[in-house]
């Protein structure tokens, strides 16, 4: 190959070319996240002084009007409820080629971050976290919304507060006509319930499963089906992971065996609703000592 073909890497970073613009409204102050679906940053809502977190999809993955709309539906979704649980949408719309979400900005970290800082999780704080994305989850699914990607990344801890559920992105609202494909998996693997993963059409219970398998994985360091099957996305095994009590030391045997029910295999197993999950969460566990 001819040297000349080979483009010139530079050390340089590439000025993000949005940082400084604004957005509807909002001023682009720095960049918080990226990935596939585009980046997330730091920004100022101008007319009222308030950070806001924008979320900035790359218009070449909104390249269709059912793409454009799934985008757009996550803030009609949550324009409809407030809850403390669960992060407040402020404005959605399109500027130029750019499609953006203004959410309330949480000021701390997601529960992925502590995972990844600090594994694991003691069974005191993990249960404060399970009863903050139950109370979220039993107010989205009195609206007729299944969440379908409750996960670590998707659970935010503030600095001063309660966990706050977010990004309903890949949300089915039970109200309104699907705006999925048939035959296509939404959600992430290694924490998608069983019928989630095997196509099967996910309800409030599978939404109680992906919670446990968060809880799971921040209790233990590891989520509970870490084996998947790479081309399709979906669990090697069958069998059910160890019981909480047996992966990890200290955990309560009350909390332990509502963990497991939350984590059953059959839906049929499983608590019937959120509302039933959270009145049959036990006694919060002692605090960690020395």
């Amino acid at each position: 190959m001819d040297p000349g073909d080979v483009p010139a890497i530079s050390s340089t970073p590439v000025p993000d070319p949005l940082l400084g613009k604004s957005l509807g409204g909002f001023r682009i102050t720095s960049l918080l996240a990226s990935g596939g679906y585009g980046r997330v940053y730091e920004a100022e809502q101008v007319t009222l002084g308030r950070k806001a977190a924008l979320k900035v999809t790359d218009p070449r993955t909104l390249n269709t009007p059912v793409k454009q709309k799934r985008f757009l539906r996550e803030a009609e979704i949550l324009a409809r409820f407030a809850h403390p649980n669960i992060v407040q949408i402020y404005e959605a719309g399109r500027d130029g080629d750019d499609y953006f979400l203004a959410m309330e900005f949480v000021e701390g970290e997601s529960l992925q971050g502590r995972i990844d800082r600090e594994q694991p999780l003691s069974p005191r704080e993990a249960w404060g976290v399970a009863r903050a994305a139950l109370a979220a989850l039993v107010r989205a699914h009195k609206e007729g919304v299944i969440h379908r990607d409750v996960k670590p990344g998707n659970l935010l801890l503030p600095t001063d507060g309660e966990a706050k559920l977010t990004d309903f992105g890949l949300a089915k609202d039970l109200g309104s006509a699907s705006l999925t494909d048939p035959g296509i998996i939404l959600g992430t693997p290694m924490y998608m319930s069983p019928e989630q993963a095997h196509g099967g059409e996910p309800d409030a219970r599978s939404d109680l499963y992906s919670l446990g398998a968060t809880l799971y994985h921040a209790l233990t360091g590891r989520p509970p089906m870490s084996d998947l099957d790479v081309a399709r996305g979906t669990p090697i095994s069958t069998e059910p992971p160890p019981p909480v009590g047996e992966a990890t030391r200290g955990v309560p045997a009350d909390f332990a065996a509502w963990l497991d029910r939350m984590l059953a295999r059959d839906r049929e197993a499983r608590f019937a609703s959120a509302e039933e999950a959270l009145a049959a969460l036990p006694s919060p566990p002692p605090a960690r000592t020395g």
